[in-house]
C-alpha cells in the first residue's frame, strides 16, 4: 500500500465525516510511511475538525521537522488547532503569518475572523470578513460547513456565531 493513497483517503474520508475511516486510513499511511510530511499534516487538519487539536498540532510539527519547506496550510492549521483551544493571541499571530503567505486562502481568513471575533476584536473580525466577501462573494454558511467537516455541532455553531459576529452571510 501507498502512504500517499491512504493519506488521500483518510482526507476524503474526514470530509464525508466518516470518523474512524478516515482516522484508520491516517494511521495505516503513518505506518507505511512514518517520515511522510504530508501524511501528517493532512491528518492534523482532519484531527482539527474531529476535536483533536492538540495532537493535531504535535502532527502539524512533526510535518515541519520532516519537510522544513512549510506550506502556509500547514502554519494555518496550527492556528487553527490553537483557535480550537481559544489561545487566540497564539492563533491570530499563527494566522495572520499563514495569510500573509497565502492572501486568498478562505480557510485561513475565516478562522481568522473566528479568532478575533471571539477574542473581542470586532473591527478586525469585520475587515477580515469585507476581506473574504471580496474574494468570494458568495460566501455563506453552507460554502462554511462543506469546508469544515468538524465531528460536532457544538464546534459548527462555534465558529458559525463568530462568523456571523465577523458579519458574514448565511
Amino acid at each position: 500500500g501507498s502512504a500517499i493513497a491512504h493519506t488521500r483517503l483518510g482526507w476524503i474520508q474526514g470530509f464525508l465525516r466518516r470518523f474512524d475511516d478516515s482516522v484508520a486510513s491516517f494511521e495505516k499511511a503513518l505506518a507505511l510511511d512514518p517520515n511522510n510530511a504530508e501524511s501528517h499534516a493532512a491528518y492534523a487538519e482532519i484531527l482539527n475538525h474531529f476535536g483533536e487539536p492538540e495532537r493535531a498540532m504535535e502532527l502539524n510539527k512533526r510535518a515541519i521537522a520532516l519537510d522544513t519547506f512549510a506550506p502556509p496550510n500547514w502554519i494555518y492549521q496550527i492556528g487553527h488547532a490553537l483557535l480550537i483551544l481559544r489561545r487566540y493571541d497564539e492563533a491570530i499571530e499563527k494566522l495572520e503569518e499563514a495569510v500573509a503567505l497565502a492572501p486568498h486562502f478562505q480557510p485561513a481568513l475565516a478562522r481568522l475572523a473566528c479568532a478575533y471575533a471571539e477574542s473581542g476584536r470586532p473591527e478586525d473580525a469585520r475587515r477580515v470578513a469585507a476581506k473574504i466577501l471580496e474574494i468570494n462573494p458568495r460566501f455563506s454558511m453552507a460554502f462554511w460547513d462543506a469546508l469544515s467537516p468538524y465531528r460536532t455541532d457544538e464546534q459548527r455553531e462555534r465558529f458559525r456565531v463568530a462568523l456571523r459576529e465577523a458579519g458574514l452571510p448565511e
